[in-house]
Parts: C-alpha cells; sequence; structure tokens
C-alpha cells in the first residue's frame, strides 16, 4: 500500500514538474527569449547561448579552440543538428533554439529523477522529504535559467548526478563511462567527477580503477 501510495506522489509530482516547466518554457518563448537572430554573445549573465545554438549546434562542426574545452558536447551537437535537418527541414534559428531548449527541459527532468533515486534508494530518504528535496534543486535560480536557456549545464548535471549514482552503487564500468561523457562535455567536469569517485564510498581499489 505504501508502495503504491509512494508511486501515486511521484508520478504527481514529476508531472506537476513538468507542466509547470513547460508553462515557464511557453512563456518565454512567448517574452521573445529565443529570438535571437540579432543577438549578441554574452547576452545573459555572461551565457553564451547564442554561440552555443549557432556554433555548437550547427550543421557545420565548430573548430574553434571551444573544441578542446567541450570535445564531445561539439560533436554531439553536430550530429544533432544534422538529424535535425534529415526530420524537419532547414529551421529557423528561433525553432532552432526551441529544440535545444525542449530537449533541456528533458535532461533536467531526468536529472531531478536520479536525484529522487539517490535519496530513496541511496539514502533511504521518504519520498514525501525526498521528493521536496528534488523541488528545492528543481525549482532553484540556477537550474531553472540553465534549463531554459542554451548551455551545457542541463547535460553536465545529468552525467554528474548519474556518475554519483552509478559510483555510489560500485558500477565501474558505467562511471568510468559517464566520467569520459562528462568531462567530454566541458572538460572542467573531470574534476568534479574524479571527486565524485574519491569521495563516493565503497570499496578504494574499486574507486582507483574506476579513476584509472
Amino acid at each position: 500500500m505504501k508502495s503504491r501510495r509512494d508511486f501515486i506522489c511521484r508520478c504527481a509530482f514529476f508531472a506537476g514538474l513538468s507542466v509547470l516547466y513547460l508553462t515557464l518554457f511557453a512563456l518565454l518563448a512567448h517574452a521573445g527569449l529565443y529570438r535571437i537572430e540579432n543577438a549578441h554573445n554574452d547576452r545573459l549573465f555572461s551565457a553564451d547561448d547564442v554561440y552555443y545554438v549557432n556554433r555548437f549546434f550547427s550543421a557545420e562542426m565548430d573548430t574553434s579552440l571551444r573544441i578542446v574545452k567541450h570535445p564531445l558536447l561539439v560533436v554531439l551537437g553536430w550530429l544533432l543538428t544534422r538529424l535535425e535537418g534529415l526530420l524537419f527541414g532547414a529551421l529557423c534559428v528561433e525553432k532552432h533554439y526551441l529544440l535545444i531548449a525542449a530537449g533541456q527541459i528533458c535532461l533536467t527532468l531526468g536529472t531531478v529523477y536520479v536525484l529522487d533515486r539517490i535519496f530513496e534508494t541511496q539514502y533511504g530518504i521518504k519520498t514525501g522529504y525526498a521528493l521536496l528535496l528534488c523541488g528545492v534543486y528543481a525549482l532553484s535560480f540556477s537550474v531553472l535559467f540553465f534549463t531554459f536557456v542554451a548551455e551545457s549545464y542541463a547535460l553536465s548535471a545529468l552525467l554528474l548526478v548519474l556518475s554519483f549514482f552509478c559510483a555510489r552503487g560500485e558500477k565501474t564500468a558505467a562511471t568510468a563511462l559517464l566520467g569520459a561523457l562528462a568531462a567530454g562535455t566541458t572538460v572542467t567536469n573531470g574534476v568534479l567527477w574524479a571527486a565524485i569517485v574519491l569521495l563516493s564510498g565503497g570499496s578504494m581499489k574499486k574507486r582507483l580503477l574506476t579513476l584509472a
């Protein structure tokens, strides 16, 4: 009975969060946030969303020095843009940005779900309290800002939280793969990933093997 109630609470929480995110997304789109045809880089608190949309997510792969900092992200953006072209044809910049932002909403919802699994299964926190903590995360300014503004934050957050989940579960291969993906998204993620592995607990031998 309790597990069924917890499942219903979890479904209601994520349904409500999804509706809230989609409502904010629609309002921001209506307000013109995603019309960047004549916008300058660093227009929003130094977020490089214009560069990110036009150069990372481009049919022509970015070969600037940015690829050194974001090697796999540049390739992913190029591949997704090519796929977008095959599915939808040539899109205006605004619609292109809208697709990227919609994808980031999905990534953030995935991150919140993994957080809930960490709280409930690895720390034994009751469902209600776990969802409350998830809500604090999901509604924090930084998470909201970087969910709706094109940046690498949403993908980095999901990969790092998944890394924590797998490292705590001593899943060596999965944790190592996530480390490569996280560092490939933004190389500075490598430091955070290493800290996660070292502080995850469990066998020191496995932790060192994962780092190696």
